[in-house]
């Protein structure tokens, strides 16, 4: 129901086995430091015990379980929450809100927030997207956000992201024009403040840069970290 708003308490234990969770309406996930809301793999045991029963028979990897879909008119508000094991953490067209929050050991990308398709309104999604104080750790791409009004990405830190490189090869070409590309830990483009894209830093990724791609609309410096 796009009106119901779902509050998971600190202390949460979320687990899932190839599922995934789609938000038409809020969901709001708050921990806190001692507590955090924990979504994850069936198979992990490090957290909330034993679920399937099999002792040691079994054990979590990347991709276990889909991870968070957000449809356009739907919002997440993730604050302390700890993400592993799942395809993506958050994607979608939604309003995205991410607080001192943890993702790692993912198939594919943290957060990824691509544009409404919207002729007339240009750049934008369904609200605002917040991405602060975050850890990325081994996942083939961090954050990636394609369009976005304003988007706020800032003190987070990206580790051993994007390391699997790609194999691009030009247009009919023989295999010797080909090249390996890696990605970059962070990519955003839309209508940017440069002034809330800063200290986002990290090591160890397969690019160690930040991708930006878009319209400044806004008096600024270049981004200060590590990326």
């Amino acid at each position: 129901d796009p009106s119901a708003t779902v509050t998971v308490p600190a202390g949460t234990v979320v687990k899932s086995h190839a599922g995934s969770l789609t938000v038409r309406g809020s969901l709001v996930a708050e921990g806190t430091l001692s507590d955090p809301v924990v979504f994850t793999s069936t198979l992990d045991d490090s957290i909330g015990g034993d679920t399937t029963g099999d002792g040691t028979g079994s054990a979590p990897t990347a991709g276990d379980w889909q991870g968070i879909n957000v449809s356009v008119g739907g919002a997440v508000r993730l604050a302390r929450v700890r993400m592993a094991y799942a395809a993506s953490g958050v994607v979608g067209s939604g309003e995205v809100r991410v607080v001192d929050s943890e993702f790692r050991d993912l198939t594919d990308t943290g957060v990824q927030v691509p544009r409404t398709d919207d002729a007339y309104n240009g750049y934008a999604s369904s609200g605002e997207v917040v991405i602060t104080g975050s850890s990325f750790v081994r996942m083939a791409h961090g954050v990636a956000l394609s369009q976005i009004h304003l988007p706020v990405v800032t003190g987070n830190t990206f580790t051993a992201v994007g390391t699997v490189g790609v194999n691009l090869c030009t247009p009919w070409s023989t295999t010797d024009r080909c090249s390996v590309v890696k990605s970059a830990a962070l990519q955003v483009s839309g209508d940017l403040d440069l002034d809330q894209l800063s200290g986002n830093q990290g090591s160890g990724n397969g690019a160690q840069a930040m991708v930006v791609n878009g319209h400044i609309v806004a008096d600024g410096g270049w981004p200060s970290g590590g990326l």
